[in-house]
């Protein structure tokens, strides 16, 4: 009723494929996706000190043009006693 299947029998070493070794696809996988998620990071933080830089130009520009003068608290200044 059902066929029975032989195992595939290699006449000549050429014709036989090598079995495939689990281990090297999963640890090649797992490698590739940390070098990927390493770059990722490496990217974001270069990406965020470009940022942070210009923010911090931005900022000691405007503290440079606005130097406030000292506002009065009402008080006398020079008191003669």
């Amino acid at each position: 009723m059902f066929a029975v299947v032989q195992p595939f029998v290699c006449v000549h070493s050429a014709e036989c494929r090598k079995p495939v070794d689990v281990k090297l696809i999963v640890v090649g996988v797992v490698i590739s996706i940390l070098v990927v998620g390493i770059l990722a990071l490496l990217a974001w933080k270069v990406v965020v000190t470009i940022h942070d830089r210009r923010e911090f130009a931005r900022f000691q520009e405007e503290y440079k043009r606005s130097r406030w003068n000292i506002v009065s608290t009402g008080a006398p200044q020079n008191i003669n006693i």
